[in-house]
């Protein structure tokens, strides 16, 4: 007994004093994302993700630590990996880390850290995708006083993932496609850092996509406008703005980000958008770009569409009808350009493919120069 306590101080002393939190804390990830092969292997199969970065209303991200995708639902895990005691209970703002020299380290409670970062996935993938909230915890540490109320927040150490997911797994109906799963798959991983130069602190698709329209408007248009024939006169601001009638811009999924994007800060010198399938806010922005330039409901035109088996489709329309519905003062529902400014399509069955982008972009542009 006496040997084991000495081991495993050591280990603790090697991991909590030689490294830092952060190295601590991406180790504690991996361990856990080892676990979820042991979860595949087995036969409750999925798709794993770490260090996804989910946007906010404000601009900033939320970090998930590691997520499994699965035909269930996605189980978001918090990771944490303390060593010594641990006492906490749900509702509490911090929890405590005692090390066996008694030395105490408050940290702030997992389960509502969690509970945030399933705020942020629910509105970004919508509400028809269970999530599962899944607090795992070092096999260093002992769970020595952690009160939980609500049954369906799971606190475990580490060696209980396997067990954790089978129970949850086999008490729940399937309710994602295997189709829907690795959609869902491809949009995440766009959020996570797809290089480790990139910062720890937000996700490297997000940057690109909130500082896309400055490379847009310094780069692109002048590269492309100036090779082919367009009605642009000059490339300066003034040229550009006063050949905006004959210019759009449109996206699907994260370009769809990125078109929000376009719209918030380039309205000066496009008329025309095309939105698919990707969400940015709950439509308030939009609003405030368009009271923030010098133009009217008759002065661009916006064309969204998605559809009704699209992972993006509860987020997505949700920020649309509220465009529509309670900002009448920027936007006005139609099926034509003399009618309003914002149309809404959606195709019943369609799900998060480019094959129905590319139908979406059929449709939209017929809007736009009839």
């Amino acid at each position: 007994m006496g040997e084991n306590v000495m081991a495993k101080d050591l280990l603790d002393m090697i991991l909590d004093s030689v490294f830092d939190d952060k190295w601590v804390g991406k180790h504690g990830e991996k361990l856990t994302e080892r676990e979820l092969k042991l979860v595949k292997l087995l036969g409750r199969k999925g798709k794993t993700l770490r260090n996804v970065y989910l946007p906010k209303e404000n601009g900033e991200t939320s970090e998930i630590d590691v997520m499994y995708i699965t035909q269930k639902g996605i189980f978001v895990f918090e990771s944490k990996n303390y060593s010594g005691w641990i006492f906490g209970n749900e509702k509490g703002t911090y929890w405590t880390a005692m090390l066996p020299n008694k030395q105490k380290n408050s940290f702030y409670n997992p389960v509502k850290q969690n509970r945030t970062h399933l705020k942020w996935l629910q509105k970004y993938v919508g509400d028809h995708i269970p999530l599962f909230s899944i607090i795992v915890f070092s096999e260093r540490c002992e769970l020595k006083k952690v009160e939980m109320v609500s049954p369906d927040i799971k606190v475990i150490k580490r060696d209980r993932t396997y067990a954790t997911v089978r129970d949850i797994w086999d008490s729940h109906e399937d309710a994602v496609s295997d189709e829907d799963v690795l959609a869902l798959y491809k949009n995440l991983k766009q959020l996570t850092n797809v290089d480790a130069k990139d910062s720890f602190d937000f996700s490297f698709a997000i940057r690109l996509a909130g500082l896309f329209p400055q490379e847009l408007m310094n780069d692109l248009i002048p590269s492309v406008e100036s090779h082919y024939s367009t009605y642009v006169k000059s490339f300066d601001p003034d040229g550009l703005r006063e050949s905006r009638d004959h210019r759009g811009f449109g996206g699907f999924s994260m370009g769809s980000v990125a078109t929000w994007h376009v719209f918030d800060h380039c309205l000066d010198y496009f008329r025309y958008f095309i939105t698919m399938s990707g969400n940015c806010g709950d439509g308030s922005q939009q609003d405030e770009s368009v009271k923030r330039s010098c133009f009217g409901m008759n002065d661009f035109f916006m064309f969204t569409a998605t559809g009704t088996a699209d992972f993006a489709y509860d987020g997505f329309r949700q920020q649309v009808m509220t465009m529509g519905r309670y900002y009448t003062d920027s936007f006005r529902f139609a099926d034509t350009q003399s009618e309003g400014n914002l149309s809404y399509r959606e195709k019943r069955g369609a799900t998060h493919d480019y094959a129905f982008a590319n139908q979406y972009i059929f449709n939209g542009l017929q809007f736009f120069w009839e």
